[in-house]
């Protein structure tokens, strides 16, 4: 919203703290790096050119074949470079969305998400069939889990549909949403939008942006495809949703993969 203050106009944003796991017996999470990208601006200047060992190594562990002799001759990779080969391993570029971390109810007690045959990282996780059988054993094969999330996630996408003043003008870069339930109440489930450390208010000689365009792969570009990956994951969960209502009942568990 907007306040007159005579003089000058300031734009106010409520921003509302929360913690989602106040009054859960036992919460599972997961956390999803939302946009179509997650290069920011700053990414793209000099001082952030340098080659770093350390994410060389992040790019190996995740796939030997991500690195080029060009980048072992270096001796290291850029951030940019580090980000342009993690979002082409993950379901970033295609869906919108990747999952970032994660821990549900594994034999009684919360653990890490255990991951779909073949992967080692949710990082990794990029084909939908994959994300979905992961959304699938998060939620521990309840289905009404799965649509709560769903219904959550249109909420959202309408309401920044709504929005003509904060949604156009501002790029939600690297934010991130949380999902949270309780396994002891499994209608108690929240979902939130945190993680705004990247994000940034357009110049004001910047077009507005529509959340759903490509990005141009340049730092004068400030499409996030946020609203693409909303759409998608509630999609997704629509579809682990539907899954688990045709399976019987006593196929609909926890599978340790």
């Amino acid at each position: 919203m907007q306040r007159d203050l005579g003089l000058s106009e300031e734009e106010v944003y409520e921003v509302r703290m929360q913690d989602l796991a106040t009054g859960m017996t036992r919460p599972c999470a997961m956390a999803f790096v939302m946009g179509t990208r997650t290069a920011t601006p700053d990414d793209f200047e000099p001082y952030a050119s340098a080659p770093r060992a350390e994410l060389l190594e992040a790019c190996r562990s995740l796939d030997p074949k991500s690195v080029t002799p060009q980048d072992e001759a270096a001796g290291g990779v850029s951030q940019l470079r580090h980000l342009d080969i993690l979002d082409s391993l993950s379901s970033t570029a295609s869906l919108g969305f990747r999952i970032d971390a994660a821990k549900t109810v594994v034999d009684g007690a919360l653990d890490t998400l255990p991951l779909p045959e073949g992967h080692k990282s949710l990082a990794t996780l990029k084909e939908e069939g994959d994300v979905a059988a992961a959304l699938s054993t998060f939620v521990q094969g309840d289905e009404s889990i799965a649509k709560a999330a769903a219904i959550k996630l249109d909420v959202i996408c309408a309401a920044l549909g709504r929005s003509q003043v904060f949604w156009p003008r501002h790029c939600l870069l690297r934010s991130t949403l949380l999902l949270v339930y309780d396994d002891a109440e499994r209608e108690h489930t929240e979902l939130k939008m945190v993680n705004f450390a990247f994000s940034y208010k357009l110049p004001e000689d910047a077009p507005p942006i529509s959340h759903v365009a490509p990005w141009d792969g340049t730092p004068d570009s400030h499409e996030d495809g946020y609203q693409t990956g909303v759409t998608s994951l509630a999609r997704i969960f629509r579809r682990v949703a539907d899954e688990l209502a045709n399976k019987p009942k006593d196929d609909a568990v926890v599978q340790v993969i």
